[in-house]
């Protein structure tokens, strides 16, 4: 009997070591998947910090290209800048609407504000952002304890845009008189049939011809004073609509073929006002055709 219970006694002491024994390993497993997860925590943390600094730096990316003016390479026409579209070889055209459009003050301030406040729609975005910043900023900083400084950022972000909206206007007219300040207003003409349109423009000495087919149009928007067809997201070709501009064809031979146009593509026609200041009169440059005329006439 005394065997037996020695027996007993030493499987007992065994089983308590190997339960001894697995208490630990399974501790060590446990330390291990905690570090594991707290390792995984931490990169998580990590990503949403750069996906939050991407976020930010993005809002102020699309803060600015929505509030940025267009440039001084935008504001001359498609044929100045050079866009890849099919040069005309002067080949003979028969036009049934002849348009001569003059880029001065007036025809790139109408462009501009009606490309960025219309066709953009960046005064309406840029409002909702606004709003949104100023009332995110004045939250955090109220109740955000120690994040009061982001709300203080998103404060500022806000009013500048604020600044930005209402001085708008002022921006594009202060461009465009420094524009005109070396450059006087280009001329171009539009020759307009069923099939494309060829535009002519005098840069300097030289004459520079483009056509547009049609199918290169991609919309067609129609204001009281102007037509403007645009073409692949760049500066649109301007058509004066006065009766001055047409030196071939009338405005009902150009709106039929603009019809026929406006099935196949998105059209828009737009009255209401989206500037207030309507005084176009600055000086521009002497050109040297000009002081050659002046010349004759002394």
């Amino acid at each position: 009997m005394i065997i037996i219970l020695n027996i007993d006694y030493k499987l007992t002491k065994q089983a308590k070591l190997s339960i001894i024994y697995k208490v630990f390993e399974r501790k060590n497993v446990m330390e291990d998947e905690k570090e594991l997860l707290n390792d995984e925590i931490e990169t998580k943390e990590e990503s949403l910090d750069e996906n939050k600094d991407d976020a930010e730096q993005d809002l102020e990316d699309l803060v600015e290209e929505k509030e940025k003016p267009l440039d001084e390479d935008e504001l001359s026409s498609a044929v100045e800048r050079g866009d890849e579209y099919e040069e005309s070889e002067n080949t003979p055209m028969d036009a049934i609407v002849e348009i001569e459009t003059k880029y001065d003050y007036k025809t790139l301030k109408y462009t501009n504000m009606y490309v960025i406040r219309v066709k953009r729609k960046s005064r309406i975005t840029n409002f909702v952002m606004m709003i949104a910043s100023i009332l995110l900023g004045t939250y955090i900083g109220i109740w955000g304890g120690k994040y009061f400084y982001f709300g203080i950022v998103l404060g500022v972000l806000g009013l500048w845009m604020l600044y930005n909206i209402l001085s708008e206007e002022h921006r594009i007219d202060k461009q465009l008189k420094k524009h005109f300040l070396t450059r006087s207003p280009l001329i171009q003409t539009f020759l307009i049939n069923d099939d494309k349109v060829r535009v002519i423009a005098q840069i300097g000495e030289k004459t520079q011809t483009a056509d547009y087919p049609w199918a290169y149009v991609q919309s067609i928007d129609v204001i009281p004073e102007y037509i403007f067809l645009f073409v692949n997201g760049g500066a649109p070709l301007v058509l004066d609509s006065s009766a001055t501009a047409f030196k071939k064809g009338t405005m009902e031979e150009l709106r039929n073929i603009l019809k026929e146009e406006a099935s196949l593509k998105p059209y828009k026609f737009y009255e209401k006002k989206f500037f207030k200041n309507h005084n176009f009169d600055i000086e521009y440059p002497v050109t040297l055709e000009e002081k050659e005329e002046r010349k004759d006439e002394e």
